[in-house]
Formats: structure tokens, sequence, C-alpha cells
């Protein structure tokens, strides 16, 4: 097990734990929302990054509001078991969400090594991620996040279906009136003499589907909009890739 760490420049490097909603080279965009870079991580509870990242949340909500730390605060962790009944591999797990409104994150495979495929990285593979934290306060949300500075590829895994839906659920349907039609090259018959058969026309395109146009948008909550940061580590802290 890879064990957490904090680096110098104050970053969170995390354990390993399985990415789902896995977009890091496009934006994802919730109704209602700010399109962000986001993964979420998801840890067996008793990975010890979970225990540092509680740590952190203390710690950040301590310098953004004191002794005076708002009930209820909008926080990152989540239990898992709450989207269980939509996403199977979430069950007795916890999610944490890491995401970048503004910038896109480094995506580096096991060497260090950029990764510019995206089709490399997907939901399902596992993942360590290097991140920091933020308190926000507007609009009457008030809570932490982390940002998402670098995800590193460990190794790939099973494909997650994103919530697919069992297409057993579909009630079944009577035969189709067209399943007794010829198939097309056989024989239909002679025509009676004089009468010119049906021909098809020739030539004439067929439907096509519009390649590339989106299959709709996911919907979910959105997890409040960061307001002026104050991040848990210096904005001016370089990130040394020698450390993951």
């Amino acid at each position: 097990m890879l064990q957490p760490q904090i680096t110098e420049q104050g970053y969170l490097i995390t354990g390993e734990f399985v990415g789902s909603f896995v977009h890091v080279y496009e934006m994802l965009e919730f109704e209602g929302s700010k399109p962000e870079y986001r993964v979420d991580m998801i840890f067996e509870p008793n990975d010890p990054t979970i225990a540092i990242m509680w740590q952190i949340i203390n710690d950040t909500a301590i310098k953004k509001w004191g002794n005076n730390v708002p009930q209820n605060l909008d926080v990152p962790i989540r239990d898992g078991n709450l989207k269980a009944h939509k996403y199977p591999e979430y069950a007795n797990m916890v999610s944490v969400k890491a995401s970048d409104k503004n910038r896109k994150p480094l995506v580096v495979d096991r060497n260090q090594s950029e990764i510019l495929d995206p089709n490399q990285v997907y939901s399902g593979a596992k993942y360590r991620a290097v991140i920091d934290a933020y308190a926000f306060d507007t609009k009457g949300n008030r809570g932490i996040s982390f940002g998402l500075k670098i995800l590193q590829k460990i190794a790939d895994g099973e494909p997650l279906s994103g919530g697919r839906v069992d297409p057993s659920i579909l009630p079944k349907l009577p035969p189709s009136i067209m399943q007794n039609q010829p198939q097309i090259g056989q024989p239909m018959g002679q025509p009676q003499m004089g009468q010119p058969m049906s021909q098809p026309h020739m030539g004439q395109p067929m439907s096509q589907p519009h390649m590339g146009q989106p299959m709709g948008q996911p919907m979910g909550q959105p997890m409040g909009q960061p307001g002026q940061s104050e991040p848990f580590a210096p904005s001016n802290g370089s990130i040394d890739l020698n450390n993951l």
C-alpha cells in the first residue's frame, strides 16, 4: 500500500485509490455549476490518507475562521454508501472529490512521464494524486475543497460503467412486424405479367447518426463554488515530481 505524505511545499500526496468521474483532459460540467477538471478518489475506509485529509480540513478551517468555524461545513469527503445505489463501486468505501476550475492538472504515469493519450486515463484505473486544500465562503456556501494538482496513474483496472442501468429492467416487446419480411437479396416472388415490379430507389442515402454529438450531460449536485481561496499549500510553491 502506498503511504500518503506531505511534501515540503505543503501538498498532500495521497495513497492509492480507484478513480471515478475522471475528467482531467476535458472539463466536466454539471447543471448549474462551473465546469471543472475533476476526479473522485475512492479509498478503502482504513486508508491512512483519510485521517490526514480530515486533519488538513480542520487546519484549513481554523486558518480561515479561527475559533468561529461554521457548523455543517461542506467538505469533499463523503460516505460512499450514499452513492452505492447508483454506483456499486462506492459501496463500503470513502469517496473524496478533488478538482480545479481554472487549470488542467498534470497527468503522469508511474515513471512521472506525462500521459498525452486520454484513452489511457479512465474511471476504474488506480491512481494517486497531489492535492492541496482551500476554504471558500461565498453566497452562503462555506466549506473546504481539495485542489487537484497532479494525477498519477499507478495501474490499469476494471473500467467503471458509470452507473449504467441493466437493460433487463425493460419490459419485453412483441415480435417485430418486420421479422416476417424477406431479406434483401432474396427473391420476392414473380410479379403478374404486365405489371412493373416495385424496385428500391438505388443511390438514396440512408439516415445516418450524427457522429460526435453528445449523448447527454451528467446530472449531479454541485459541491459549492469556491470564493476567495486560502490554499493549504503556498501559492507559489512548486511541486517536485521526484517526491512521487
